[in-house]
């Protein structure tokens, strides 16, 4: 039962989002805090990646959901949307 909640949670928050960036941190257990700091400098250097096609979708003035970095089912990055721009997927 755990498993699908967190699948369906995950693809609704991921329908949501306005973009998706894809960070590889999958060898890591999401509750592992002793690797907090290797996660988020992962994400940083994802979002770093990622600017241009941001830069490109928003000068382009495309709808907020047409701007995806990867497909949603393959989607293992942070899923945000402009009203809640910290919200996460929740994956593991």
């Amino acid at each position: 039962a755990a498993d699908i909640s967190r699948y369906k949670l995950k693809n609704l928050l991921v329908s949501e989002a306005d973009a998706l960036i894809p960070v590889e941190v999958s060898d890591v257990f999401w509750a592992d805090f002793s690797q907090f700091d290797r996660c988020v400098e992962a994400g940083r250097r994802a979002a770093e990646q990622a600017l241009p096609a941001i830069r490109a979708a928003i000068s382009s003035k495309a709808p907020p959901r047409e701007l995806r970095l990867v497909e949603s089912g393959n989607a293992q990055g942070a899923a945000a949307t402009a009203e809640n721009p910290c919200r996460q997927d929740g994956q593991e």
